[in-house]
């Protein structure tokens, strides 16, 4: 096995890996923006920056 053989393993490793991970959050996002818990993160998100402005 050549050092590009090696690259291009890892490389598509890499890809694998991220491509797994942006289908795992698109899921997990729908799931809590079905539930409105999305909706209530980002209005708590939202307050704790708030909080943090008004300091």
């Amino acid at each position: 096995m050549s050092e590009r053989d090696l690259e291009t393993g890892r490389t598509r490793r890499m890809e694998r890996s991220l491509c797994w991970r942006e289908t795992a959050l698109t899921r997990m996002e729908s799931s809590m923006t079905e539930s409105g818990e999305f909706e209530r993160l980002v209005d708590f998100q939202r307050s704790l920056a708030a909080g943090a402005e008004q300091r």
